[in-house]
């Protein structure tokens, strides 16, 4: 069954340093683009925020872990076809938003991410031939 579909998920948390983990398990050997391929039969895992992504600037340039600060980093699974031209476009709404005396709470990072979430899922509730996002949307903030 693994080598048909491609299935995964992320794990995250807090190392002992403080600094976070982000593991990706999953059957998905490789992608083309927004399509997965190269299905296994079997679940490997990958740790992609402190041995990838958290050790190397926008421009390239290696940063070492101790100098994280103020850091943004997004992490998508599933649609990942639409997700980004949507995600963007709702940072423009929101940064709008955040100027406008009749809009509040769209200020706090995890209830904008909730909202951006929830309106993601609804398009696909209502528009999508495969249903594949939903609601309800879950928001732990640590």
């Amino acid at each position: 069954m693994l080598k048909k579909n491609p299935s995964g998920f992320h794990l995250c948390g807090f190392a002992g340093d403080g600094i976070p983990e982000f593991y990706y398990i999953r059957n998905i050997g490789k992608m083309d683009g927004v399509f997965y391929e190269d299905f296994k039969d079997q679940y490997f895992r990958t740790e992609d925020f402190r041995y990838r992504d958290a050790i190397i600037n926008e421009d390239g340039s290696p940063r070492k872990l101790e100098d994280l600060s103020n850091c943004v980093f997004y992490y998508v699974k599933g649609a990942l076809r639409s997700f980004w031209s949507f995600w963007l476009l709702a940072d423009k709404f929101v940064r709008s938003a955040m100027t406008d005396s009749e809009f509040t709470g769209i200020d706090i990072p995890g209830e904008r991410a909730k909202w951006k979430l929830e309106t993601f899922a609804s398009s696909y509730e209502r528009f999508a031939k495969q249903k594949i996002i939903g609601k309800p949307i879950d928001l732990e903030v640590i």
